[in-house]
Parts: structure tokens; sequence; C-alpha cells
């Protein structure tokens, strides 16, 4: 069982082991945020926002996208939403961090992405971290990375049998998968992604500069 560490507001996130947080305060680090029609706004913009607030270089994806080069994307709310650049193979390899929000057509439409797919396994193979909310952890499962991981998702939208540990925690962290259950737990989500790329201290920090906690 790995340790607790708050972000305030009771949210507990779970680490295997004390090196987990980066130490150095480097903000040199990339995230690959992909993105498809249906995914659920606020999973998609909450974590983009506060990874780029703490330095991290962001690369919001459209997978499947139309419009403007493949950028256009409709949330599931009808939000349409231009993103940096049009998802292919390859587009997030020097990326230290894959993340993948729920939104259940969203889910459906990056789960039915053999690239996508190969992109979670690489990085989870290579430990790189690997991160998905509320029915994303489902692409997760897909790609036949979480046996034996304890997880979190929205309650409910865990397979039946599972081969991962569910628990129900708003942010779970396991090795180097994260995942979280839904919107409302979406900014703790992205605080805890802040953390594992710049390092503990810096995760306070935005916490307190966007009152969280």
């Amino acid at each position: 069982m790995g340790k607790r560490f708050g972000v305030g507001r009771a949210q507990r996130m779970w680490y295997k082991d004390g090196e987990t947080w980066r130490k150095d305060g480097m903000m040199d680090k990339k995230a690959a945020v992909l993105m498809a029609d249906g995914s659920e706004d606020v999973e998609v913009v909450a974590p983009v926002d506060l990874l780029r607030r703490a330095g991290v270089e962001v690369r919001l994806l459209a997978v499947g996208g139309h419009g403007d080069g493949g950028r256009v994307v409709t949330a599931s709310h009808g939000i349409q939403v231009t993103c940096d650049g049009a998802w292919e193979a390859g587009a997030a390899d020097d990326c230290d961090l894959i993340v993948l929000p729920g939104g259940m057509q969203g889910m459906e439409r990056l789960r039915a992405d053999g690239s996508v797919l190969a992109a979670v396994r690489d990085f989870w193979s290579k430990g790189k971290w690997v991160a998905s909310i509320c029915a994303g952890p489902l692409t997760l499962f897909a790609a036949g990375i979480m046996d034996g991981v304890r997880f979190t998702c929205y309650p409910g939208c865990q397979p039946k049998e599972a081969a991962g540990r569910w628990v129900d925690e708003p942010v779970v962290v396991d090795g180097n998968v994260v995942t979280s259950q839904g919107l409302g737990t979406a900014i703790p989500f992205g605080l805890t992604l802040a953390g594992l790329l710049e390092g503990r201290e810096a995760m306070e920090e935005l916490s307190r500069k966007v009152l969280w906690g």
C-alpha cells in the first residue's frame, strides 16, 4: 500500500514510494492530452490549464478531428475546441505524460483508435506517466496495461471482470498509472499530474494560487 498525500478538501492521492515527486523543480516536462468528439469538456480543460500553470508544455491533440487541419473537436456538451494539433502515431513520443479524458462517446473513439492504444502501451512500458479520468480508464484496459493495477474511474464504469483493483478514491496513482473519477475530481487530478511532473512544492503552490484547499 502506498503513501497518502493531500491536496486539500480531503482529496487523497496514492503513491508507491517517497520518490514519486520530482525534486529538482525543472520545468522541461511535456504532456500530451488527447481529445475526440464527445470527450468531457472539463476533464480536458482542467488538466491542461493546471499543467500549463505549473510550467509543463502541454500539447492538446485532436483524435479524429475535423476542420482546420483536423484540429477541431466537439466536446460532450457541444463546445467546439480547436486543439494544438491533430493526433497521429508518434505525435506524443517526446512527452513524459499522456492524458486520456472521459466522456463516454469520446472514450469510445479513443479506445477504437489503434494508434492511441499503441501509444498508451508504449508510455506504460517505458515507465512514462499514463493518466485517465472518468470513463477514460476503459481505454487503458483495452490497451492491456491494467493487470493488477490499483485504479479508480467513474463509479459503475469499471469492467465487470476488471484485471485491476478498483477503489473508491478521487485520484489513484499506482506505478506510472494515474486514474481519477470524473468531472468533480478533475482539479485534484490535474494538480496531481502537475506535482508528478514538476514536484510537490510546485503542486502545493499551484493549489494555493487557484484557491484549492
